[in-house]
């Protein structure tokens, strides 16, 4: 995830588009979740410029940074106490509309798409077809915390599963996804609690950030060979998975994409993984062996802390670097194979391993 305000806001910008700001209530409950309780105040100033238009007459205006200095005078007078603040958001706005953007997340080219559920079913399976035209999409949280919905059937023909389109969806405990289905956007079942097993068919490309956040139920997922990016925190907190099969593919386990999944006992990494990022796995308790791919070249920091029943590790050669406590709280940790051109960061072993160099 973005480390600050503005990164944060611009990645969810080039994933979502900057029809994003057009709906205020919809931003705010995605960047809360993203920032995980902190910019707050950063936040509050932001939403409150988009209620008031303000992202619409800079994007409209000839002079952009005459229209934000013009603006920032009018936020400034409501928000005294932070003046700081409120000159950070505005600079914000005016750069997103004069910047390139990356292209958003894909949307289906034709048919419909799913925008807003307002029922109350406990079982839903989603027609096909919605006044003779195929259904190609789920959009954009359009399930936001459904707490009716138990199952749901997604049909055949749906290529994009939306951006937090079952958000909080807490007594959720099946989801059928189809074949058709290429991408799983960022958050789509964040805090799912209920959801027991997710099968992602062949064909699904890209796994969102955040796509399975919180879901604590969750016991069971496979991850076809199709895939090639895990977003961060894609499974973070899935607290009853036992075991994951990186598909051969991936390059980076990014940030925290397994962290806290307490019951992890097996894990399998291809050889085509080349990073390790920040807190990949911390948190993995139960996690008992490893082996890193003879193709990886850095381990990022804490990325396996709190492991604490591995009690060996083989580091290749081609790591050139291993971050800071990336290996603290590994109690049982006694065996460290690794190069001495490898450099160490602090505390990245605990004291009580051994680190035994092969030259």
């Amino acid at each position: 995830m973005a480390a600050n305000f503005q990164d944060m806001v611009k990645q969810a910008v080039d994933t979502y588009g900057l029809a994003l700001l057009d709906d205020p209530g919809r931003c705010r409950t995605l960047l809360a979740g993203y920032a995980k309780g902190k910019h707050k105040r950063q936040i509050r100033l932001f939403i409150g410029s988009l209620e008031k238009g303000f992202h619409t007459e800079i994007a409209r205006s000839l002079d952009k940074a005459g229209a934000r200095r013009r603006l920032a005078g009018v936020l400034g007078r409501q928000y005294p106490a932070a003046p700081k603040a409120v000159k950070e958001v505005m600079l914000l706005l005016e750069t997103l509309y004069q910047r390139p953007l990356s292209p958003p997340a894909p949307l289906p080219p034709r048919g419909v798409t799913i925008i807003r559920y307002t029922g109350k079913e406990e079982t839903l399976i989603i027609p096909d077809r919605m006044d003779g035209r195929p259904v190609t999409g789920i959009g954009m949280m359009a399930f936001y915390v459904c707490r009716s919905l138990e199952r749901v059937v997604i049909p055949n023909g749906v290529s994009v599963i939306g951006p937090g389109a079952f958000y909080g969806c807490k007594n959720l405990a099946h989801i059928v996804i189809p074949e058709s289905v290429a991408a799983i956007g960022m958050m789509a079942f964040f805090i799912c609690a209920s959801l027991e097993r997710a099968a992602i068919p062949e064909g699904v490309n890209v796994i969102g950030p955040g796509a399975f956040y919180g879901c604590k139920s969750l016991s069971s997922i496979v991850i076809p060979e199709s895939v090639s990016a895990i977003g961060e925190r894609a499974f973070f907190a899935c607290r009853s998975l036992t075991e994951a099969a990186i598909p051969d593919g991936v390059s980076v386990i990014e940030e925290r994409s397994f962290a806290r999944c307490e019951r992890l006992e097996r894990l399998v990494m291809p050889d085509s993984v080349r990073i390790i990022d920040t807190g990949a796995f911390t948190g993995c308790g139960r996690l008992t062996g490893i082996t890193i791919p003879d193709g990886v070249t850095a381990i990022g920091g804490w990325a396996f802390a709190g492991c604490r029943r591995l009690t060996g590790i083989a580091i290749p050669d081609g790591v050139t670097a291993i971050g800071e406590w990336a290996f603290t709280g590994c109690g049982n940790l006694r065996g460290v194979t690794l190069s001495r051109q490898t450099q160490v960061g602090k505390g990245a072993f605990p004291p009580e391993a051994r680190l035994m160099y092969r030259d």
